[in-house]
């Protein structure tokens, strides 16, 4: 066999080689992004399970800014497969259970450990989201825009 029939064969092995690299990783990109869109839809429904001590509105701007942490947290390009789906068990164990005001802080304090965005996210928002449904609780539906917030919780009662 000739040199350059050698070296064509090995140039097409490597072409073939990095072909399957690249649709290996673009697959598994793909399915990290399905992920992380179960693991936002999830955080999503807790809205519909308000806790006894929170009113709907309260509760629904704790969901919202969680929301708002998922989508800030860009898990599907730096955290693990493994912890998003250990993400995605407690939401669904939370949903099975029923949510409380613990099960949103335990979620704040996970993203905070699986990305460096989440951290920052958790650092800056958290106060804020905490100071809104504090005055969410005292103001009610005559909180200024409490149809901001409270968007998500008809949007989920709408898939129901």
């Amino acid at each position: 066999m000739s040199i350059r029939k050698r070296l064509l064969q090995l140039g097409i092995s490597i072409a073939a080689g990095l072909v399957v690299l690249a649709v290996c990783g673009i697959a598994n990109h793909f399915a990290r992004v399905r992920l992380c869109d179960r693991v936002g839809k999830k955080i999503d429904q807790l809205v519909l399970y308000t806790p006894t001590g929170l009113s709907e509105p309260e509760w629904t701007v704790h969901i919202y800014w969680t929301h708002n942490l998922h989508s800030n947290s860009m898990l599907h390009l730096y955290a693990s497969y493994a912890s998003i789906c250990e993400l995605e068990q407690t939401l669904d164990d939370s949903l099975a259970t029923g949510p409380d005001r613990s099960t949103i802080d335990a979620i704040w304090d996970k993203y905070a450990t699986l990305t460096c965005f989440g951290t920052k996210y958790q650092q800056r928002y958290e106060w804020r989201k905490n100071a809104i449904a504090q005055e969410v609780a005292i103001c009610g539906l005559d909180y200024p825009y409490i149809d901001d917030y409270l968007a998500i919780l008809h949007n989920e009662r709408a898939k129901q």
